[in-house]
């Protein structure tokens, strides 16, 4: 009668949205917004804010200096909002030099620590802040960040509270993470999905 769905790539999902609604079911999108179809509806938390938080967090921390933006993945809208708040905030600060902004296939996490090996490698260890859009990101860096025993004096952001993100806040080397009110969000897109499979506005 309805379909929630959580898509990983945000144009690919359009076909499968496309495909419900010529059986007449209508798609309720969960958290990641769809360019490639009209969705039925959306429930989402404020994307470009968790950007906004990490890099505030990020200039408390250390208001200037070299920074290092690790984005999720390119396909993935979700990823592109998250850094264009970071950006919005970092880009007109003149005491932050960005010295890397690129997307992470996969959010991959071994990628994202390769990303902070060379760019501590290129930047002689001189790297004030890892802004990273999710925790299994953030925990790649930080494996690079304990191997040259920077943990607790360089900046690293993550976004959902991963166990292993919050063991790694409680050590002092991954500095904040961004968590979701689930709550909420679940029940909005619950009550929306009744509501469409009732026929209801």
């Amino acid at each position: 009668k309805a379909i929630v769905i959580i898509p990983i790539d945000s144009a690919a999902a359009g076909r499968l949205i496309d495909e419900a609604h010529e059986q007449k079911v209508p798609v309720i999108s969960y958290d990641v917004p769809v360019s490639s179809a009209k969705l039925d509806f959306l429930v989402a938390r404020d994307n470009a804010k968790v950007g906004v938080l990490q890099a505030n967090a990020a200039l408390k921390f250390a208001p200037k200096g070299n920074y290092v933006i690790i984005k999720g993945d390119p396909g993935n809208n979700v990823a592109a909002i998250f850094g264009e708040g970071a950006e919005k905030i970092l880009k007109p600060n003149k005491d932050i030099n960005i010295v890397y902004d690129q997307f992470m296939t996969n959010w991959d996490q071994k990628g994202a620590e390769a990303v902070a090996e060379n760019q501590l490698s290129a930047h002689n260890d001189d790297i004030a802040a890892f802004v990273t859009s999710n925790d299994g990101m953030g925990q790649g860096v930080a494996q690079a960040v304990i191997g040259r025993k920077l943990a607790g004096k360089v900046f690293i952001s993550g976004l959902d509270a991963d166990t292993a993100s919050l063991r790694l806040i409680g050590q002092g080397v991954q500095t904040m993470t961004v968590w979701t009110d689930l709550d909420g969000e679940d029940r909005a897109a619950i009550r929306a999905a009744v509501a469409l499979a009732k026929g209801e506005k």
